[in-house]
């Protein structure tokens, strides 16, 4: 399925959503929805990059897979950090 299986293509692949969550909700949306819970979009982009790692797994893809999971985790450092505000 895919062309090249490297480990940056993954990182660049499961970036994607978490970026478009952070875009989305903190910067465009941030004044027009008042949400009870507002690391709930990110939670979202977090368990959509888990179904790529699934996707890109079972298309014998496994550096793409691995370099998903190494940004889906770096993202959840992230969050944490913002959201703890260490």
């Amino acid at each position: 399925m895919f062309k090249q299986n490297h480990i940056l293509v993954g990182i660049l692949i499961g970036s994607i959503l978490p970026t478009l969550a952070i875009v989305i909700f903190h910067y465009a949306l941030k004044e027009s929805i008042t949400m009870v819970k507002p690391a709930v979009p990110y939670f979202i982009a977090i368990a959509l990059n888990l179904l790529l790692i699934r996707w890109s797994h079972r298309s014998n893809a496994d550096k793409i897979s691995r370099g998903i999971m190494v940004s889906t985790f770096l993202f959840m450092i992230l969050l944490f950090l913002i959201k703890v505000k260490i």
